[in-house]
């Protein structure tokens, strides 16, 4: 059967835009009064590649992510995506699992149809184009079974794939995720890791935050390195060197090097 343009489910950057679509960093700085978080930041990065945030704490990894989203102001520079000033229905945002209410009542098939809601008109009513991309996204990460199952009677590593579902769903080009290794046991380590590399793979931009050196070069093809400032960014392991290392996190032996 062939789809008309209505009946198309487009899975955004999944449509072969990934040699134009482009994140651009201009000259971004970030301050909390008179605390500066980010200085004079500037990278740009194609869809198609998974892009790790590293640094300390306090090195402007979430400041940079909520900044990208529209959560919070930059007082200077440009975020450009496509060569225009970035959209906030380009981006999908997984927070961090720990600021999300798990016990709020609402089912797995619920969260993933408000990835719909920013493509929906002034009446917001859903269309059978809306809910065939629902199943789609739903199908694509196996949460069949788990439609019907309040969100906060999943697993880690299935709480995980719902909000990367509903980031399907919304089509965007851009996922943002803030520290999602956190909690998970190693199958649901594993299994996100190669979630994400599915997608960037389609074509998506995944830009996330991370805090582990050691598993970096095995889930990320690119990193950005901070400290408040840019420290490197490029290929991971070419980033991850010693020498950045010690530029990042100064002098201190529990921090564990790459392999």
């Amino acid at each position: 059967m062939v789809m008309t343009q209505e009946q198309h489910i487009c899975w955004g950057a999944a449509c072969a835009h990934s040699t134009s679509h482009q994140l651009e960093i201009r000259n971004l700085s970030i301050s909390y009064g008179d605390k500066l978080a980010l200085d004079n930041l500037s990278m740009s990065c194609n869809c198609g590649h998974t892009l790790a945030l590293i640094g300390p704490n306090g090195a402007g990894k979430s400041s940079l992510i909520n900044a990208i989203v529209g959560i919070i102001p930059y007082q200077a520079g440009e975020i450009i995506w496509q060569g225009k000033p970035i959209k906030r229905n380009e981006i999908a945002y997984m927070p961090q699992r720990n600021e999300i209410d798990w016990s709020f009542p609402i089912n797995v098939r619920q969260l993933v149809e408000m990835g719909r809601y920013p493509s929906l008109g002034l009446w917001k009513k859903v269309s059978q184009h809306d809910r065939d991309i629902v199943d789609k996204a739903i199908s694509s990460l196996n949460l069949g079974q788990l439609q019907e199952r309040q969100i906060g009677e999943l697993s880690g590593g299935q709480q995980q794939r719902v909000f990367l579902a509903r980031a399907l769903a919304q089509e965007a080009h851009i996922l943002l995720l803030d520290e999602p290794f956190n909690g998970l046991d190693l199958p649901g380590i594993q299994q996100l890791s190669q979630l994400l590399g599915q997608l960037a793979a389609e074509g998506r931009l995944v830009i996330a935050s991370h805090h582990d050196l050691v598993s970096a070069p095995t889930i990320f093809e690119k990193t950005l390195l901070l400290k408040r400032e840019l420290i490197a960014y490029g290929d991971t392991r070419d980033v991850l060197s010693e020498e950045n290392i010690r530029l990042a996190y100064g002098d201190q032996p529990t921090i564990p090097q790459p392999s």
